[in-house]
């Protein structure tokens, strides 16, 4: 297999525009991710709805700070290539990272990814793409979160979320959405860990479900290859989540 081959010039700003080139015969399958979906998920719009889930924010800032937005997009399957262009607002550096993952695990022949303009910073500096560690969670979160690394790390985990009072039906179905939204980026390779090609990173994510009447849970019984930093996506989005006027208690994650 050839490895694909990724081209990045990215720099840490707040706010930047952002230009990705995917080219190779995988291209021609993208699509929108979607349950049932014939097409392979377009790399790009899976890291779209994680960013706009405010899954992807920068640590330091609120997740209901952050956002993106698809600038551009366009197909050229004559040269098999897929273009974009965004415009992120508070999306943490290790979130490139993610969307390079995305990309590359459909083993492309070239990823190119460039910031094309940022602004509220002067000068700022290049981040290593490949290397530059995943979004963390943004903190003190307005509720527990209780993290503990399983003895068994790539089969057998999951998450619940505990709510203050049972969740209504259309509260319910906005989780279950972020949910698949979040689960996508695992599943494709996005949080490949140290060591492991994104191509060979996943994992088999069950439906979200409730447990009881105030916990929803969600497992992967079965495959859990990726970095254990994919969990700070859920906290982010449940600090939002939780700030809308669905308020949790408590985030169990193993």
């Amino acid at each position: 297999m050839t490895v694909p081959e990724l081209r990045a010039s990215i720099v840490d700003a707040p706010t930047q525009e952002l230009i990705i080139k995917i080219r190779g015969k995988c291209t021609l399958s993208f699509e929108p991710p979607a349950a049932g979906a014939e097409g392979a998920p377009d790399p790009v719009a899976t890291f779209l709805g994680a960013a706009r889930s405010h899954m992807l924010n920068r640590s330091s800032v609120a997740p209901w700070l952050s956002d993106a937005q698809l600038l551009f997009q366009a197909a050229d399957p004559a040269n098999l290539e897929r273009s974009y262009r965004l415009k992120l607002q508070n999306i943490d550096a290790g979130a490139l990272r993610v969307l390079a993952n995305l990309a590359l695990a459909h083993i492309p022949d070239l990823v190119e990814m460039h910031t094309a303009t940022f602004a509220e910073v002067a000068n700022p500096p290049p981040i290593d793409v490949s290397r530059v560690p995943y979004p963390q969670a943004f903190g003190p979160a307005p509720f527990q979160v209780d993290y503990e690394m399983p003895g068994r790390s790539s089969r057998e985990r999951f998450f619940q979320l505990a709510f203050a009072g049972g969740p209504t039906d259309a509260q319910l179905q906005t989780i279950y959405s972020a949910l698949e939204i979040w689960s996508q980026v695992p599943l494709m390779g996005g949080y490949a860990a140290d060591g492991m090609m994104p191509w060979q990173s996943s994992v088999g994510a069950e439906p979200a479900f409730l447990l009881d009447k105030t916990t929803v849970e969600q497992a992967f019984p079965d495959l859990f290859l990726c970095d254990d930093d994919c969990y700070a996506g859920v906290v982010n989005w449940a600090q939002a989540l939780h700030r809308s006027g669905c308020p949790l208690t408590s985030i169990v994650l193993r």
